[in-house]
């Protein structure tokens, strides 16, 4: 599967306010000039419930401090 297939289905897989967001910040980065300004970024980021925070560091802390060999 290419790349641009994984993404495809990435994108597929998100919510419709999520893609919006998404497509947003692609109009906006400009490679040449370094991107989205940090402000202009955030300001497009969807805001975490409290519970998808928590499960997120959860995931965060259960996967630090593992080495893939495999990627080395």
């Amino acid at each position: 599967m290419t790349i641009v297939d994984q993404l495809f289905e990435q994108i597929e897989a998100l919510p419709e306010k999520d893609r919006a967001s998404l497509l947003l910040r692609l109009r906006k980065s400009d490679p040449l000039a370094g991107g989205v300004s940090g402000k202009d970024f955030m300001a497009t980021l969807p805001y975490l419930d409290e519970e998808s925070a928590r499960e997120m560091m959860e995931a965060i802390e259960a996967g630090c401090e593992q080495v893939d060999e495999e990627g080395w």
